[in-house]
């Protein structure tokens, strides 16, 4: 039997990457599109705040980072699935455990990332509208 079925812990630690991934997806989602629309409502009322060149990169390069921590999170989403059913459908519990670990540090990296992906895209959007504030 694979060692991984007889832990708990993979179950909760399994909880708490949806719950991470869940949050990413709302704030991640709720920053570009508010964002997007402050910047398109400034334009909009052609109000008298000049965007420098280094205010729409930071502000386009947030949104893609943003873009890309949501796409990672749902690629870490489909792997754990995907493990899940290899582990439920493998009936050779060797091959299993001689892949699960490799498995695991993949799900690991793509979360790893897609988590510097949104951190470092909320650090770039609360910069820009600083940016915003003194123009």
């Amino acid at each position: 039997m694979p060692e991984e079925i007889n832990h708990d812990h993979w179950s909760e630690i399994r909880q708490r990457a949806d719950s991470l991934s869940n949050a990413v997806f709302v704030i991640s989602g709720g920053a570009i599109t508010l964002s997007v629309n402050v910047f398109l409502n400034i334009k909009a009322k052609k109000e008298n705040i000049e965007f420098t060149p280094e205010m729409l990169f930071m502000t386009e390069l947030a949104w893609y980072c943003l873009l890309g921590a949501i796409f990672l999170f749902a690629l870490l989403k489909a792997h754990l699935i995907l493990q899940s059913y290899k582990l439920l459908r493998n009936v050779d519990a060797e091959k299993y455990n001689k892949t699960v670990g490799k498995s695991n540090c993949l799900g690991w990296a793509i979360g790893i990332i897609g988590l510097t992906f949104f951190m470092f895209g909320m650090t770039l959007l609360v910069k820009s509208a600083g940016l915003v504030l003194y123009a």
